[in-house]
């Protein structure tokens, strides 16, 4: 074999090497593509309980400002006759007047005495079973109670 077809053999194995393939395989792309569908499976699961939690804070939080502001109204005494119209402007932020605005899950919200009219309730409607749950829980049975056929909840501060 002369130097000739030495070259001639190494500028075909060059040429092979410049052929090869140079993007994915259909193998490596399936299997970058199942990891990220698994990624967003898990991510899609996370959201779910992380919603029903913020809502729960906007409830605890609504709630915790119609109270401060029922109590201003009151002097820290008796709730008789308290509403949400009369603490409208002047004890609760103008946008908690209409209580479906405040109401993560659009129902009503209605504030009224207690039975012992010292104590007040704060009422929420259509409020969904994992967040009326999940509020009970928060405040304990002794303040929250939650309806789940009629999807009430109510939580009630002391005065």
């Amino acid at each position: 074999m002369n130097v000739a077809d030495k070259l001639t053999i190494l500028q075909r194995c060059n040429n092979h090497d410049e052929k090869k393939q140079r993007g994915f395989t259909a193998m490596e792309l399936f299997i970058v593509l199942g990891v990220i569908i698994l990624i967003a499976i898990g991510v899609a699961k996370s959201i779910g309980p992380m919603q029903v939690e913020y809502k729960v804070f906007q409830i605890s939080n609504q709630a915790t400002t119609i109270h401060a502001g029922a109590s201003s109204w009151s002097g820290g005494g008796v709730y008789t006759g308290v509403s949400m119209g009369i603490l409208q402007d002047d004890y609760i932020p103008s946008d908690f007047i209409d209580g479906k605005g405040i109401n993560p899950y659009n129902g009503d919200v209605e504030v009224k005495a207690n039975a012992d009219p010292y104590n007040l309730d704060i009422v929420f409607s259509k409020v969904k079973n994992d967040a009326g749950v999940r509020t009970v829980k928060k405040f304990g049975s002794s303040y929250a109670s939650y309806d789940k056929a009629t999807k009430i909840l109510i939580i009630t501060m002391q005065g």
